[in-house]
């Protein structure tokens, strides 16, 4: 899924994965607003409950 631009960073158990957005060559800045931008679009909808943290120096959906 890298290739979209969806990195999933865990292993997944039950429902829990961490997931950062944004394609290979962009900075970790950018990454870091795309990421935002899909976490405040998904809370928008109300379609289902996720967080967000920095976990290694940059944000992540949880």
């Amino acid at each position: 899924m890298e290739e979209s631009g969806i990195s999933v960073l865990n292993t997944i158990v039950f429902n829990q994965v961490i997931v950062r957005f944004g394609l290979a060559e962009h900075d970790d800045n950018t990454k870091d607003l795309l990421t935002q931008k899909i976490i405040e679009a998904i809370q928008d909808q109300d379609f289902c409950h996720l967080g967000s943290s920095v976990w290694k120096e940059n944000l992540k959906l949880f």
